[in-house]
């Protein structure tokens, strides 16, 4: 997905639209794998995140100006992500594990899901984060960085 980005409440309105549905396409993908696998323990499942995946954090300019985001498997593949796209995977890790074990995909929708907050490091910029039940998790915080 290609987003032009604007500043202001528009642009995270906008954003979070588009990391929805990121999340909610890993988290069929996630869905559809550990079927084909027999579950998210099976062996040859996929990562539950990018740092388990041996994928870099590459900051880009924040999530500010035009983005592309792709999907957690062409992100496994090509190595390295933004933050929209670390918190895309984890969130519809998270969400497709809690429909795994019987949980309401409603209901797993509005428990886990990717949030954005300014970014301290970019001025105008966003950061996405994940909200959980439990607390906010920020997968590319983990992730080492591009380059290194």
């Amino acid at each position: 997905m290609y987003l032009p980005l604007r500043r202001g409440e528009p642009q995270r309105r906008a954003l979070l639209r588009v990391l929805e549905q990121l999340t909610q396409a890993n988290t069929e993908w996630y869905l559809r794998e550990w079927a084909r696998v027999g579950g998210p323990d099976a062996p040859g499942a996929p990562p539950c995140c990018a740092k388990c995946a041996g994928t870099k954090y590459w900051p880009g300019p924040g999530l500010v100006n035009a983005h592309h985001f792709h999907a957690a498997p062409y992100m496994f593949d090509r190595g390295h992500g933004h933050c929209g796209e670390a918190a895309a995977t984890l969130a519809g890790h998270d969400r497709a594990k809690a429909i795994y074990k019987g949980m309401d995909p409603g209901v797993a929708a509005h428990s886990y899901f990717v949030d954005v907050v300014p970014d301290a490091a970019v001025p105008g910029g966003w950061h996405a984060v994940v909200q959980t039940p439990e607390k906010v998790k920020d997968p590319s915080r983990k992730m080492d960085p591009w380059g290194a």
